[in-house]
């Protein structure tokens, strides 16, 4: 995000999360793996996980385009500081 006189540390500590999840996710799929894929119960579950996680940030991601559109609207009529 370029710099600008209005910062948005929620923003950015939420998104920061995003990238967790997708690490989460890619971790997981070690185990998915491990367990002999998703013709097990275990690997059907760790999938099942692999995929909420990836919904997850995707829509935080799709959430943060919005945000940003959003907090410029917002901004747009603020005297510069």
């Amino acid at each position: 995000m370029p710099s600008s006189p209005h910062t948005d540390a929620w923003h950015e500590a939420v998104m920061r999360r995003d990238h967790l999840m997708r690490h989460l996710a890619s971790a997981i799929q070690l185990g998915v793996d491990a367990v002999g894929g998703t013709r097990t119960a275990p690997g059907q579950r760790l999938r099942l996980s692999i995929e909420f996680l990836d919904f997850v940030a995707d829509s935080m991601a799709a959430m943060s385009i919005e945000w940003e559109r959003r907090k410029a609207d917002i901004v747009a009529g603020w005297p510069a500081s």
